[in-house]
């Protein structure tokens, strides 16, 4: 199962879906998950909720300022972009309902073998289909496929995803996450003692992350205390 978010001795990740810095950190999330099963080091996959319920609107400047992040996310990390999205006369960047999905997922796949690593591939499913082919996270039917292609049950997710009780948890995961990791999207996170440590914050390449969890991995963390002080 996947460690609780007050757990010590566990590594966090807090991401989100619609975050184009986390679609560049996913082929290292995917590492480091590796990484922590090999080491039975508990992992665990937070929502950070970049625009929860945002009524930003989708202006030229919004765009410009978009286009000018995933070409610069694209030059760091190599990941792809179709910018066709950008193109779109409205669009509404609610980043709650893929968060959501990713819950729903997690709760589904509660008992399941290698749970964190199909939440996480549920997870870069989500990115892919929104960051690749231009699907809107906030429609249902984006998240048909990915649960056919992870072998999730179409008719329990839509139920659970829908759900009033799937909504509270979703604000309270984003109510907790800036208490793990105030301010950044993506991080990578290790507890113990009560304590974190920064093992990314932001885009860092593997080498760099392996290094800093190596280090901080069986010590007591001091890097800040657990009080949701900015990082």
């Amino acid at each position: 199962g996947a460690p609780a978010l007050d757990a010590d001795d566990a590594i966090f990740y807090i991401a989100d879906p619609m975050c184009s810095w986390c679609w560049g950190f996913s082929g290292v999330a995917e590492r480091v998950e590796v990484l922590c099963a090999d080491r039975a080091l508990p992992f665990r996959l937070v929502m950070g909720g970049l625009r929860n319920g945002s009524a930003d609107p989708w202006t030229p400047d919004l765009r410009r300022y978009l286009h000018d992040t995933w070409n610069r996310v694209a030059r760091r990390t190599g990941a792809q972009f179709d910018h066709a999205l950008l193109d779109l006369p409205a669009f509404a960047y609610d980043t709650e309902p893929a968060c959501r999905a990713v819950l729903t997922a997690s709760a589904l796949l509660q008992h399941a073998p290698a749970r964190q690593r199909r939440i996480l591939a549920f997870f870069h499913r989500v990115q892919g289909a929104f960051y690749l082919k231009r699907a809107d996270p906030k429609a249902l039917a984006t998240y048909e496929g990915i649960c056919d292609a992870l072998g999730l049950d179409w008719a329990s997710f839509r139920e659970t995803f829908a759900s009033d009780a799937m909504r509270d948890a979703t604000q309270t995961e984003f109510a907790t996450a800036p208490s793990l990791a105030p301010g950044a999207l993506p991080s990578l996170v290790y507890r113990k003692q009560r304590r974190g440590t920064e093992i990314a914050r932001g885009y860092a390449d593997f080498d760099k992350v392996k290094s800093r969890l190596d280090r901080a991995h069986g010590r007591i963390a001091t890097t800040y205390p657990d009080t949701g002080t900015a990082l």
